[in-house]
């Protein structure tokens, strides 16, 4: 068994990282240490009378006779020492405020609750900057349908899971269930938010906008499973999932009752589908029980893959199903890779399903790969990035579509 041996330098630099970390230990204990002493003296001066014992009792001078013509200004002085002193019994002289935010940067969401009913100093600095603070972590919030005009807000962490009910209508609706899912939902991170089998309508619309900014919340993902967007017109909902509720991952599969409008280029150009890691748009049925055709075309996709109108970095997939692109789609891709100046914005992979058979030219800006009964690939170069694009194109048997999958990829 071999044994490492250190030369001195080594073990001086082992000897100084050891010295660091105690160093570190030492300061976080110290630092925990003085919240905690700072809260119970702020108690204390807040509460300054509940130390004096119910028994002593100050005896009560004669009070002297006073003029007349002093009372007034007897009275305002009166008036102005005791607000000086009340002023001053609650006034905070504890760590400044940058100490405080540093401070509260390693509490928890319910720590920080407690923490803002100290004293308003320290509330004011957690809602000043809560941002920057701990978010309380939820892992799933569903809202489902649970009887006809009536779903089920429920909201599942790690040690409870709370639930209320909503009347669609409208009917027999507490008044304070919206201000009740808003305080639930407050200064909080959603893993998932799945919306699930209902008919989402203007005025739930309006219900929801209302509660997500009272709370201030957060999304990861959105899961949008079977809505029916019967009642919705199609900028109400292009406005509610790409500005309104902006989430880092979109998923919407199953949506009926839509029409192509719901799901036109103008849906690609809001900030949230912009700027989001994956997108995922399947399965959309209009009224009728029909295939949606999704109104996107070439030049309108092209931008969204390539990132034309976005400054985010964090664009990972998409997977768009039944789009209206034309037969030249992936020749316009493969073309068009290669003059773009830049890709940092762009998305890595892409997935476009039924799509009409490509055609794809030659060109000196694409390459082909192989053409095999079930499959072609062709690619692009991009000199400016050194990366290429592979573009495949899938066939089946069964229809005369195609699945089309662009991959960028470095050098």
């Amino acid at each position: 068994m071999s044994t490492t041996i250190l030369d001195e330098s080594e073990r001086e630099e082992l000897a100084r990282l050891r010295q660091e970390v105690l160093q570190l230990q030492s300061s976080n204990d110290t630092l925990v240490s003085s919240i905690h002493h700072l809260s119970g003296e702020l108690l204390k001066r807040r509460n300054p009378h509940s130390l004096t014992p119910s028994s002593t009792i100050i005896p009560m001078k004669r009070s002297k006779q006073i003029d007349s013509t002093n009372v007034f200004r007897f009275s305002q002085k009166s008036a102005l020492g005791t607000q000086k002193k009340d002023s001053l019994e609650k006034e905070d002289v504890g760590l400044p405020n940058e100490i405080m935010l540093h401070l509260f940067k390693y509490l928890s969401r319910s720590d920080l609750d407690r923490s803002a009913l100290v004293c308003r100093r320290w509330k004011k600095i957690i809602d000043v900057h809560r941002c920057s603070l701990a978010r309380r972590r939820i892992r799933l919030f569903k809202i489902i349908e649970t009887t006809p005009n009536v779903i089920m807000f429920s909201a599942a962490t790690s040690t409870q899971n709370i639930k209320y009910l909503f009347n669609i209508n409208g009917e027999n609706q507490s008044p304070d269930v919206i201000h009740r899912v808003a305080k639930m939902l407050k200064y909080s991170k959603v893993r998932r938010l799945v919306m699930c089998g209902f008919r989402l309508t203007e005025v739930m619309v309006h219900d929801l906008v209302t509660i997500f900014k009272k709370a201030d919340v957060l999304f990861h993902r959105l899961e949008m499973i079977g809505v029916s967007l019967r009642n919705l017109s199609a900028d109400t909902f292009q406005k509610f999932i790409g500005e309104h509720l902006m989430a880092e991952q979109y998923f919407l599969d199953g949506i009926c009752d839509s029409d192509s409008e719901h799901f036109s280029g103008r849906l690609f150009e809001r900030t949230g589908i912009k700027k989001a890691e994956d997108v995922t748009i399947y399965d959309v049925s209009s009224i009728n029980d029909e295939e949606v055709v999704l109104d996107v075309g070439d030049d309108v996709l092209l931008d969204f893959i390539f990132g034309k109108y976005t400054d985010s970095v964090d664009r990972a997939t998409v997977y768009l199903d039944n789009p209206a692109i034309s037969s030249a789609f992936v020749y316009n891709a493969l073309v068009r890779f290669a003059q773009e100046p830049d890709l940092k914005h762009a998305i890595i992979h892409s997935e476009i399903s039924h799509c009409r058979d490509q055609v794809v030219h030659n060109n000196r800006s694409t390459r082909f790969e192989y053409n095999v009964e079930v499959q072609a690939e062709y690619s692009s170069y991009n000199t400016k990035t050194n990366s290429v694009l592979e573009a495949k194109v899938s066939k089946t048997a069964d229809d005369d579509f195609v699945h089309v999958t662009l991959t960028i990829a470095a050098l």
